[in-house]
């Protein structure tokens, strides 16, 4: 950009939140911030983008258009580019909007799946020093000309936390099974002796990425415990690294209430097998990036509870 436009965007940047209804209540932070990435997406889409702040990290969730009026790609790319390419094109002008400040480093690419029209869907797992994030996630969905359509993202900025251990792996599986053996053992009397657990894998985690009040990142041991009978228990638990404290636990297996929210990107889905691939929220798990998501999940809630509460039905067949 020449001098003269960057002054254009900085002026228009001023003056944004005042006339454009596409930004949330909260999104100013964003603006100051970042006004002239602002005002330049903006500029490209004659104003109809949508974005969207994170509650409670401040950076940007989402930004989306029509795919009529895609943004175009910020980068020069090569010959015959890659959805991965595309999608690093774009997070390397806007990244800094998400939190990211090195997408090469900070991301590692999941997958990549192409759907409809030409249009592809890329998912990155954010990661700090090698390590994976849990929750952090950004999806990228580009046109058949790599142009970016929307950006799902939710990613834990400005991380700053020791990577070495100083509890192993073996400390960490022997906290898995004593809080495991806690949680259930009036219910099934379960030995802990029969207690299978996974192999330990260090990770970072932020209970701020889900919801949660407490800005504190973790390096942690996540493990996945299961038991030798056929009892409904797959316990994820996540196992301070540094005090050895659990300080997450949950049951991935649920009662009757297993909710399951996929979610198609905005594609038609036409010839694809439902329910899709993109897993975007099961039982148990904190909010999604995405809004109808979130609706979908809490309405699937409040349809199992009218049934279970008003007729005591709480399955298909019960």
């Amino acid at each position: 950009f020449s001098i003269a436009l960057l002054s254009v965007l900085f002026l228009l940047a001023q003056t944004a939140s005042a006339k454009d209804s596409s930004f949330s209540d909260n999104t100013p932070s964003i603006q100051k911030e970042h006004p002239i990435l602002i005002a330049q997406l903006n500029h490209l889409t004659g104003s109809k983008v949508q974005i969207k702040p994170h509650a409670k990290t401040g950076k940007i969730k989402y930004i989306g258009v029509d795919p009529s009026n895609a943004i175009r790609q910020p980068a020069r790319l090569s010959a015959k580019p890659t959805s991965e390419e595309a999608a690093r094109g774009f997070l390397s002008v806007y990244g800094p909007l998400f939190g990211l400040k090195d997408h090469a480093r900070e991301l590692k690419l999941m997958r990549t799946k192409t759907a409809d029209r030409g249009r592809s869907s890329i998912r990155f797992q954010q990661v700090y020093s090698g390590i994976p994030v849990f929750g952090g996630e950004l999806i990228v969905q580009t046109d058949s000309s790599h142009n970016i359509i929307s950006t799902h993202s939710k990613i834990l900025p400005d991380i700053l936390v020791e990577t070495a251990p100083a509890i192993g792996s073996e400390v960490a599986e022997g906290k898995a099974r004593e809080v495991v053996e806690e949680t259930y053992q009036k219910k099934y009397e379960i030995d802990i002796s029969s207690l299978r657990v996974s192999t330990p894998e260090l990770w970072v985690y932020n209970p701020i990425l889900f919801g949660e009040e407490e800005y504190k990142t973790h390096l942690v041991w996540r493990m996945e415990v299961t038991t030798k009978e056929l009892l409904p228990i797959k316990e994820l638990v996540l196992v301070d690294a540094q005090s050895g404290d659990v300080v997450l636990h949950f049951n991935q297996i649920d009662g009757a209430l297993n909710r399951r929210i996929y979610d198609y990107g905005g594609f038609s889905g036409i010839g694809q097998p439902l329910p899709g691939s993109d897993l975007e929220r099961s039982e148990g798990w904190g909010p999604s990036p995405i809004a109808d998501v979130n609706d979908a999940y809490g309405y699937a809630g409040d349809t199992y509870n009218f049934y279970l509460n008003t007729h005591g039905r709480d399955s298909i067949n019960n």
